[in-house]
């Protein structure tokens, strides 16, 4: 009746319906269907209801049908993963009850043996679970409070008769229905086929919306039904204001450590700069860790994403999974993480070939702009150098024409000139088009071993004259105009000055250079500004008079390579504070940089490992934990206020309060 012809050889019998996975030896019930592969694994049970008689259901669907019907509500995407130890003849039996999905199932067991390898079974077990009737609502995954919402209910008829359906939706307190039709909706099913019945409904409750929906036979003596309840997500409206409140409890001494924090949700209920907030929004959330990395490291899945786009696009998501591998331990990177890195790093470095320019350069379309970018091919050369050490690169990739092309953009005097453009000027930082000088030279230290070989790094080598020249402008540029050099410049000059001395890279390492990183050090650290009396401290963006992270986070970089814990503590204190509630920062090139200096702290700090307890206090609920959900509304409003924490033990501890309206 949809218009669809079918051509086929199959032998199909007219007046029969077919069936997903229907075999010979499948048994039929009215009321539902199991079927298992021919393997050894039991009958399946069959049960008859009792007989219906017809339902009498009200407009209002307060009256519930007479009709016995088994309620499905557990709709798992799997649903068994388990060990099994088996007897001395080598069997196990594990009962398990199937899902209420009407779906296939399919089942694979592996074993292992003293005396035997990893084995594994030959094929699937397929598991079909069936009713000749029943009704699937087609839902979305969230939808907004106050948004108009059709539901739509889909009827299915395996049967060989017509069926006459009564569909009821139960009268919630979390909806609300439009329309004068009321809550039930009548419908004729065809044999072997579907029809369709719409319920308009609104949401009217956070946090989900309770689906409860009944269909049975308006036919007494036909024992024909389903019942389904489902739960659909439900946001509020309007723009979600996040907020977060940290503590780094360092308990390396074996003493108690504590701090308070402060949880300041909007007083106003009702208008905030103009603008309504939305009740029953709040949410908040407790978060402790016992890593510095915090919410970084139970949410990395949301760091690592796909490359795809031009030759910018492709890298902004290409930098993370390298960093996620270069500066996150065992304990953070799972196999699962890892595998997921490595895939991305070969599919972006694969991607970001095809961009690179016949002169070596790359750019945001290759061959397609009239120049290529000297700042983008520094930064490519930069993570190439890094992901080289997880995936299989072409050497040429590395040190080819890529690499004398940025060389030749250096001048006389040590700059570099930008001879394309950069599109997304956010991957450039708070440096802005500026950022050439300290970072290309941090991408000339980064892979200064590109072809393995000492020779391409010894003191006379065009990479380490291009270094020493660079690092010599950015020292004479300073104090020539020292007004006019940002701290971010300044900060990522010191970083790399200080890299190049512990590798005595270029011959770094003589009285000279580290004069010259003695020298940016000084200046950087005068530029930074203490808070809470010194318990933590920032440096200045360009016009960000609150703290750029990622100034702070190359300024904490290079206090970690200087062993100065005394100024990285603070840094690293204040720098946790402005991270999200899922781990990240502002922009992209904040969260590659500061999750890469939080790593490194982890590294680096003398008491990383340790085992300590954290008590979370806010009015009226003392308790310890590690994560809680708090809640909504007027529960989460419990810690608005002051939250205080404290800890025992040895090791570090972040406290994450995460809270938003």
């Amino acid at each position: 009746k949809s218009g669809l012809l079918a051509l086929t050889d199959f032998n199909y019998v007219k007046d029969q319906p077919m069936m997903y996975f229907m075999r010979a030896n499948m048994a039929l019930a009215d009321d539902a269907v199991m079927e298992m592969a021919p393997m050894a694994v039991g009958a399946a049970k069959k049960s008859m209801p009792a007989k219906p008689s017809k339902p009498a259901v009200s407009r209002d669907g307060s009256e519930k049908s007479k009709q016995k019907l088994t309620v499905r509500k557990f709709f798992p995407e799997s649903f068994v993963w388990t060990w099994l130890k088996t007897d001395a003849n080598g069997s196990a039996s594990h009962p398990v009850t199937l899902p209420d999905t009407i779906t296939s199932w399919d089942i694979t067991g592996f074993s292992l043996s003293a005396d035997k390898p990893l084995q594994a079974s030959r094929s699937p077990l397929n598991i079909v679970s069936r009713r000749s009737f029943f009704i699937r609502p087609v839902l979305p995954y969230a939808i907004v409070r106050g948004e108009k919402f059709l539901l739509k209910v889909l009827l299915f008829n395996y049967g060989q008769a017509n069926l006459s359906v009564s569909v009821t939706l139960a009268n919630d307190s979390s909806l609300h229905l439009l329309g004068s039709e009321g809550f039930t909706r009548n419908s004729t099913v065809p044999a072997g086929s579907s029809s369709l019945v719409v319920f308009p409904v609104e949401p009217i409750r956070l946090p989900a919306m309770r689906l409860a929906l009944q269909a049975v036979s308006l036919v007494p003596l036909d024992n024909i039904g389903d019942s389904v309840v489902r739960l659909v997500r439900v946001e509020a409206e309007g723009a979600t204001q996040r907020r977060v409140a940290t503590a780094l409890l360092n308990l390396t001494a074996g003493a108690a450590a504590s701090a308070r924090l402060a949880v300041n949700f909007p007083t106003n209920l009702r208008w905030i700069g103009g603008k309504r907030l939305v009740n029953d929004s709040e949410y908040a959330r407790v978060q402790v860790t016992g890593t510095v990395l915090g919410a970084s490291v139970t949410n990395l899945e949301r760091l690592l994403r796909m490359p795809y786009g031009c030759g910018e696009q492709n890298m902004i998501n290409f930098a993370p999974a390298v960093f996620v591998l270069d500066c996150l331990g065992p304990r953070e990177a799972t196999p699962d993480t890892v595998a997921k890195a490595v895939r991305i790093m070969k599919t972006g470095y694969q991607r970001e070939l095809t961009y690179r320019r016949t002169d070596g350069s790359y750019s945001a379309f290759g061959n397609n702009d009239p120049a290529g970018s000297t700042w983008l091919t520094a930064f490519v050369l930069s993570i190439y150098a890094q992901a080289a050490a997880f995936i299989p690169m072409d050497p040429q990739a590395l040190a080819g024409p890529s690499l004398d092309f940025l060389l030749s953009k250096q001048q006389p005097d040590g700059s570099f000139a930008e001879a394309g453009r950069v599109i997304h000027a956010d991957m450039q930082g708070a440096r802005g088009k500026r950022s050439g000088r300290p970072h290309r030279l941090r991408s000339c230290r980064r892979h200064p071993d590109l072809s393995c070989s000492q020779q391409a790094v010894g003191p006379h080598s065009r990479l380490a004259s291009a270094l020493r020249s660079g690092l010599r402008f950015v020292y004479d540029d300073y104090r020539a105009r020292p007004a006019d050099f940002r701290p971010s410049d300044l900060a990522v000059a010191a970083y790399a000055a200080r890299l190049a001395i512990d590798d005595d890279l270029g011959g770094a390492g003589g009285p000279e250079g580290a004069k010259l990183a003695s020298f940016l050090w000084l200046h950087l650290y005068e530029a930074s500004r203490a808070l809470d009396g010194g318990i933590k401290r920032y440096w200045p963006g360009s016009g960000d008079a609150d703290g750029s992270v990622e100034t702070t986070s190359y300024a904490l970089l290079t206090a970690l390579a200087r062993a100065d814990f005394q100024t990285a503590a603070p840094a690293l204190r204040w720098l946790s504070g402005r991270q999200g509630d899922l781990g990240g920062f502002h922009s992209t090139q904040d969260t590659v940089v500061g999750l890469q200096a939080m790593a490194q702290f982890a590294r680096s700090h003398p008491g990383g490992d340790g085992v300590g307890s954290v008590t979370v206090t806010w009015p009226g609920q003392p308790e310890p934990l590690r994560q809680r959900e708090i809640g909504r509304g007027q529960a989460a409003r419990a810690l608005d206020g002051e939250v205080f924490v404290s800890g025992t033990g040895s090791g570090v501890a972040l406290v994450t309060v995460a809270y938003a309206s």
